[in-house]
């Protein structure tokens, strides 16, 4: 008897490996398959440590990212459609994608530390950052962008619809891109260089410093003369730039 289930045991071991249909704790581990996802909130605890640079690639989703008081990163969601995220190294990419536009949300709470690199890709639907301290911050979009509070070595955010709103941040670089009718508006923030470009949106911007360092150019490609630089570029729209 001992011997006929032995010899049975064996054979379904066989069967399983063969197959595929035996998987194991590491492969689980390291692999992340793409999740349905309903219009129930969500939220998964990312466990990998030492995650430096942040990539989203989202659609019909109002992004959000905070930080938070865990030293673990915490993505949540509350949307119909397809998630999913993989690390490679320091790197934490995010999908994720809604079947249709409304009250979306992906929010992605990160520990308080200096990030090399967050990038968001973000299509018909709002982008909004708030507080981090990030090295690099790209956003490119068709929707409002927010950041607010943030501390950014070279921000890139470009964007054609809606109004890009930039408030009490501290910036070294900034480019900021926008087509049509979208507005720029910079409130109480602290930058040394700053170029704001849009079709025919209006820009209005209140520079914390003194007005007597900065160069303030209203047209494209002019000399330099100053180290500091704010230049603010509109074909039809009004231009406020003011400092405090």
């Amino acid at each position: 008897m001992k011997k006929f289930l032995k010899t049975i045991i064996i054979g379904i071991l066989i069967v399983s490996i063969t197959t595929g249909c035996m998987r194991f704790s590491k492969e689980d581990k390291e692999t992340n398959t793409p999740k349905e996802s309903s219009n129930k909130d969500f939220s998964e605890w990312i466990g990998k440590k030492g995650i430096d640079s942040i990539k989203i690639n989202a659609l019909k989703n109002n992004v959000k990212i905070y930080y938070h008081n865990s030293e673990t990163i915490l993505i949540k969601g509350n949307f119909k459609g397809n998630y999913k995220y993989f690390t490679d190294n320091n790197l934490l990419d995010i999908t994720a994608s809604a079947e249709e536009s409304g009250e979306n949300e992906l929010t992605v709470y990160l520990p308080k530390k200096m990030y090399k690199s967050i990038t968001i890709e973000n299509k018909d639907a709002t982008s909004k950052i708030f507080d981090v301290n990030v090295e690099s911050l790209i956003i490119n979009s068709n929707d409002e962008v927010v950041v607010d509070g943030a501390e950014i070595g070279n921000l890139k955010i470009a964007t054609d619809n809606k109004k890009v709103q930039i408030t009490k941040d501290i910036i070294n670089k900034a480019i900021i891109e926008t087509k049509n009718n979208t507005k720029i508006i910079v409130d109480q923030t602290k930058v040394n260089t700053m170029n704001m470009l849009t079709e025919s949106g209006d820009i209005f911007a209140k520079i914390k410093g003194n007005k007597q360092d900065y160069q303030i150019n209203y047209s494209k490609n002019t000399a330099d003369s100053k180290e500091k630089q704010i230049t603010a570029v509109s074909d039809k729209g009004k231009i406020e730039i003011s400092f405090i």
